[in-house]
């Protein structure tokens, strides 16, 4: 797993956290892509802590907001020329409606149009890997 990147949205808790944390321990770069920082370094100094290998990384997006994909895809690029790996995991239940900044239901946004963005976004740095997925 050495020189791989990975890639996991909704890192910070649950399944994203798990799995961010096992790929880590394999060796892999990880990047874990969360809204809240607080919650997200937290994760990262667990994770580095851990591991000894300082193999992970943060960045910070809300998958509600097209304006915050487009600048996470922009700051990953600034740093990684390639994603082996793109798991995304965040998602969100809310009870009542709410509606995002671009006018669309927030749970939709984040759990159907984010993904399909983040993956547009980045789809050129997964194409880069010899096996992206």
């Amino acid at each position: 797993m050495r020189n791989k990147v990975f890639v996991v949205t909704g890192g910070n808790s649950g399944i994203g956290r798990v799995t961010a944390t096992e790929i880590a321990k394999m060796g892999a770069q990880v990047i874990i892509v969360c809204r809240n920082e607080q919650k997200g370094k937290a994760v990262q100094e667990d994770i580095n802590a851990l591991t000894g290998l300082n193999n992970c990384d943060l960045f910070l997006c809300d998958f509600s907001s097209h304006a915050s994909i487009k600048k996470f895809a922009k700051a990953i690029r600034v740093k990684y020329n390639h994603i082996d790996v793109l798991v995304n995991n965040a998602g969100v239940i809310i009870g009542d409606r709410q509606v995002n900044e671009d006018g669309m239901e927030m749970m939709f946004a984040t759990n159907h149009l984010g993904y399909f963005l983040v993956t547009h976004y980045l789809l050129d740095l997964l194409k880069a890997s010899e096996s992206g997925r």
